[in-house]
C-alpha cells in the first residue's frame, strides 16, 4: 500500500494528513489553545447517582460534570457508588456540543501492541489478525506476562511480534499504571492523574509501520522529537521519519489545502454526475445520494445501481476523512431488486475495512434507508473547522424579505397611530429597503396618513430593522 503520513506544525494548530495512493483518507487537527483530553485520567468525586438512567455524574475540576455509566463501572465498584466518594476515571469521549465528556472506570493504557487494562482478567485479540495459530501464540505469552488480575487487548500490530517486544511494553504500562495508583493515593479530587500522549505521538504509535512509506514532518524541533521517541519505541522505522525543508507549504506541495475546505462542504461529486448531500447534526449526520445529470444507458435500476456503488465509496471516505461519528443514515437512490440493495450493503462494508473506528451497518430498512453507526472520540472536522452561523443560527435559513418586510410593515402602522408625529423612520438593511421602494411606500403613507422615510443601512443583517417617530 502506498501510504503517507503529512505532519504540519505552526504557532496555532498541528495539521496531520494520512494519505492513500495520493489521496487524503484522514485528517486531524489539533488546535493549541483547544486542549485534548480523552484518555487522561482523573481522580473525580461523585456529585450525582441516577439509577433511573443507569449514570453517575463525576467532577473531575473541568467545570461541568463528566457523564458515567453504570456500564462503563467495574462490578466491584458499581456497589460502592456513594455521593461524595472518590474515584478514578478515564476520559473516552470530548465534550461535544452541550454534552460533557463522557467517561469510564475501566481503566485501559494502549500501547503499540497492546491495551493494558488492569484488574480486568480478560485477554482479547484483534479480530483483524485472523491466523488460529498467531492468535492463540500471542495470547498464550501474554497471559504468561501479566497477573491473573490484569487483562488486555492484543492490538493488530502485535501480530508476528516477538516475546522481547510485547515482555517490554508489558513492562512499561504495568509501571505506568504502578505510577498512576501511587498519584492517586497522593492527589486531592478533582485532580488529573495521568495524561495522555499528544497527537502526534498518538499517531506514531497507532499509525506508524512497515506499511508507511513516509512520515514527513514540517518543523524540525518536532521532527528531532519525533525522532527521539521512534529511537525508543520503534527503532527498525526511523528510517521513514523525513524533515521536510522546501520553500512551498507543506500542505500546499501535496495540495492539502483545497481538500480540506471541501470538506466543509456539504454536496461532494461522484464521477458519473450524481452527487451527496452530507448534513451533520450534534447527534445524527443524514446523507443524501442523487443521480444528478447522470441518466445512464439502459434502465432505471442499472442507473440507480451505478450511482449508489459510487455513492457507497464516496461516502466511506467522506465519513472517515471528515471524522463524521454517531448515527448515519444514508438515503441511497431506490432499487427494486434485493440483490442490489445487497451489492450496496457489501460495497459500504468493504470500503469501511480501512477505517480503524468501530462500525455497524444495518441493511436497507422499508423506507429504502441504511443506517450505520460510526464510533466517534473526538469533535468532527466540520466542528473544528466552524461556528455556528451567526445570521441563521445553524438552521442554515434565513426570514424571506417577503416575512420581514410584512412584520416591518404591522410595525410601521402601530407606530404611525402615535399622536403628535409627522411620520414614521424606518432604517433597514439593503435588500429590504429596496423591496419598500416606490409604490409600496406609497400606499403605505396613503393607509397611515403619515409620511414615512425609509434609510437603507449595507451593514444592517436582513432580520434587522429600526422603526422610531419621525416628529
Amino acid at each position: 500500500m502506498d501510504r503517507e503520513i503529512i505532519v504540519n506544525f505552526n504557532e496555532e494548530e498541528i495539521r496531520i494528513a494520512v494519505l492513500e495512493k495520493e489521496k487524503p483518507v484522514e485528517f486531524f487537527i489539533e488546535r493549541r489553545e483547544e486542549k485534548k483530553i480523552v484518555g487522561n485520567i482523573y481522580k473525580g468525586i461523585i456529585k450525582n447517582i441516577l439509577p433511573g438512567i443507569q449514570s453517575v455524574f463525576v467532577d473531575i475540576g473541568l467545570g461541568r460534570n463528566a457523564y458515567l455509566d453504570f456500564s462503563n463501572i467495574k462490578e466491584t465498584d458499581r456497589k460502592k457508588l456513594v455521593l461524595g466518594k472518590e474515584i478514578l476515571v478515564q476520559i473516552t469521549k470530548e465534550a461535544i456540543g452541550t454534552k460533557g465528556v463522557k467517561v469510564t472506570n475501566i481503566i485501559s493504557l494502549p500501547g503499540r501492541y497492546l491495551v493494558y487494562m488492569p484488574d480486568s482478567k480478560k485477554t482479547g485479540v484483534s479480530q483483524l489478525i485472523t491466523d488460529k495459530k498467531e492468535r492463540t501464540r500471542l495470547r498464550g505469552i501474554m497471559e504468561k506476562l501479566l497477573s491473573a488480575n490484569d487483562g488486555c487487548i492484543i492490538r493488530t500490530e502485535a501480530e508476528g511480534s516477538s516475546i522481547n517486544d510485547l515482555k517490554r511494553e508489558s513492562r512499561f504500562l504495568t509501571n505506568l499504571w504502578k505510577s498512576i495508583t501511587t498519584r492517586y493515593g497522593i492527589f486531592s479530587a478533582p485532580a488529573l492523574i495521568h495524561k495522555d500522549l499528544g497527537l502526534i505521538f498518538k499517531i506514531v504509535r497507532d499509525m506508524l509501520s512497515l506499511n508507511v512509506d513516509l512520515f514527513l514532518i514540517d518543523s524540525r524541533k518536532e521532527y528531532e522529537d519525533v525522532l527521539e521517541f521512534v529511537g525508543l519505541v520503534l527503532p527498525h522505522l526511523k528510517k521513514k521519519i523525513s524533515l521536510y525543508q522546501n520553500k512551498t507549504p507543506l500542505f500546499e506541495k501535496y495540495n492539502l489545502e483545497k481538500e480540506i475546505k471541501k470538506l466543509i462542504k456539504a454536496r461532494v461529486n461522484l464521477p458519473s454526475g450524481g452527487y451527496i448531500i452530507i448534513q451533520e447534526t450534534e447527534a445524527l449526520c443524514a446523507i443524501d445520494v442523487n443521480t444528478g445529470r447522470f441518466v445512464g444507458k439502459k434502465n432505471p435500476e442499472e442507473t440507480a445501481l451505478a450511482v449508489n456503488l459510487e455513492a457507497a465509496a464516496a461516502v466511506a471516505r467522506q465519513v472517515r476523512l471528515r471524522n463524521i461519528g454517531g448515527i448515519i443514515i444514508i438515503d441511497f437512490v431506490s432499487m427494486r431488486y434485493r440483490k442490489n440493495n445487497e451489492k450496496i450493503i457489501s460495497a459500504l462494508g468493504k470500503n469501511m475495512k480501512e477505517d480503524k473506528a468501530k462500525i455497524k451497518i444495518v441493511p436497507v430498512s422499508s423506507l429504502g434507508l441504511i443506517a450505520m453507526t460510526r464510533e466517534r472520540k473526538r469533535e468532527s472536522i466540520m466542528n473544528v473547522l466552524c461556528d455556528t452561523c451567526s445570521c441563521c443560527g445553524g438552521t442554515g435559513m434565513v426570514i424571506s424579505i417577503k416575512t420581514i418586510s410584512m412584520e416591518i410593515k404591522k410595525e410601521i402602522i402601530k407606530m404611525a397611530k402615535t399622536p403628535g408625529i409627522i411620520g414614521v423612520m424606518v432604517s433597514l438593511s439593503s435588500p429590504v429597503a429596496d423591496y419598500f421602494s416606490g409604490e409600496k411606500i406609497k400606499k403605505l403613507e396613503e393607509k397611515t396618513g403619515r409620511k414615512i422615510k425609509i434609510k437603507s443601512d449595507f451593514k444592517m443583517h436582513i432580520e434587522d430593522y429600526r422603526i422610531s417617530p419621525w416628529i
